[in-house]
This record gives structure tokens, sequence and C-alpha cells, in this order.
């Protein structure tokens, strides 16, 4: 679905070079990016705004999210979407 809308992925398969440390950053400090100014200052420059869980994983793939009741309780996330088992969850940063 991001491919089809045209938005950018965090950490897709394909991630990789010099940037990678500050995306996995962002990923460490998701559930309150308020937490880590360096991590929130990265997501800021990266427009990143959302989080998706549901996604079928790939057998090779290991879990990079958190599972969905870590994210439903995390201070820094608001769900904004949801169906069957894939939601979607706006993160709360002030980018200014």
């Amino acid at each position: 679905a991001p491919y089809k809308a045209d938005v950018p992925i965090l950490l897709p398969r394909s991630a990789g070079g010099s940037d990678l440390p500050a995306r996995l950053s962002i990923l460490a400090n998701v559930l309150d990016l308020n937490a880590s100014p360096s991590a929130r200052a990265e997501a800021c420059v990266l427009h990143v705004q959302y989080v998706y869980s549901g996604a079928r994983p790939y057998r090779y793939d290991g879990h990079l999210v958190p599972n969905r009741s870590t994210l439903e309780h995390a201070s820094g996330l608001e769900e904004v979407f949801s169906a069957g088992d894939a939601a979607v969850f706006r993160i709360r940063q002030p980018c200014r």
C-alpha cells in the first residue's frame, strides 16, 4: 500500500548505507520520540508521521515494530485507523 500511495518507508528491505543508524534510532524510540531529541529531529527531517502494524512478515524478516498492544498504549502514538489485524498510528511529535 505505501508504494501505491507514494509514501516513503522508513526501513524498506533494501535499506542500507550511512542513513541506516539514524533510521534505526527512530524505530528504537518510536513509542515516544520526545524522549530522544536526536531521533525526533531525524524523524522530522524524514517526515516520519505514521507507524503501521499488522503486515504479514516474510519468513526471513524479524519483527521490527513493537506489537500492537504496546503501540496502543504508547504515549507518543495515536491510533487513527484499524481493520482486522492492521492498525495505523500517528506519531505525536512536534516538528518545529
